[in-house]
């Protein structure tokens, strides 16, 4: 009977030990892709593009020109909300 509640409590305290180790992975890799968003080269020339783009005025005068620049931007967004 003893042997039971001590098994039983393990399996407790392990069940909560790998459900805290499954946070702590998932919060780590969400850092990591939050990370992308600062250190993506990819990522950070379209971004600038953009920006210049739309500080010019050039992206309401030429929209097509900048279109692959707006799609990476919105699939790397995308893919942080689809990660989950």
């Amino acid at each position: 009977m003893l042997l039971a509640a001590v098994t039983g409590i393990l399996i407790i305290i392990g069940r909560s030990q790998i459900n805290s180790v499954r946070r702590e992975a998932k919060l780590q890799r969400t850092l990591d892709i939050c990370e992308r968003w600062d250190t993506d080269p990819v990522i950070d020339q379209c971004l600038r593009r953009l920006s210049q783009a739309d500080r010019s005025g050039d992206i309401q005068k030429n929209p097509q020109v900048y279109r692959i620049d707006a799609i990476t931007i919105l699939n790397f967004l995308e893919s942080i909300c689809n990660w989950n």
